[in-house]
């Protein structure tokens, strides 16, 4: 399914990417990819401050890596900014920083890798 929804997202984003991207797309970017994982990971610490506990085998380690590994996800994303943007500079703008964020998948595999996480843990 998930590779499904990646080719339907490419195939409708539209993105054309000769011209000139400015603050949009490092906007829409560094959004996915630092606002997104840094608000999963500041929402679960007040949740465990407040008393709630992290279920049984999962530590903060594997919850920074499940929280990098949202930052990837951009179909939805790209659903929202074509129906609230206007067609022109600044929809090609978000359009091609929230297909950046695809980057954010090898970064979720490279902290796994390091932190040795899941059944990247075995792979060293």
């Amino acid at each position: 399914m998930q590779p499904v929804v990646f080719l339907f997202g490419l195939v409708n984003a539209g993105v054309m990417f000769c011209g000139g991207y400015d603050y949009g797309s490092w906007a829409m970017f560094s959004a996915q990819v630092i606002g997104r994982p840094a608000g999963i990971i500041a929402a679960v610490g007040l949740a465990v401050a407040a008393g709630l506990h992290l279920p049984g085998r999962l530590r903060w380690r594997e919850m920074v890596v499940v929280a990098l590994a949202t930052s990837s996800g951009f179909a939805i994303a790209l659903f929202l900014a074509t129906g609230v943007l206007a067609t022109g500079p600044v929809l090609a703008e978000a359009k091609l920083g929230v297909l950046g964020s695809a980057a954010g998948a090898g970064v979720a595999f490279a902290v796994a890798w390091l932190l040795k996480v899941g059944r990247l843990a075995r792979a060293r």
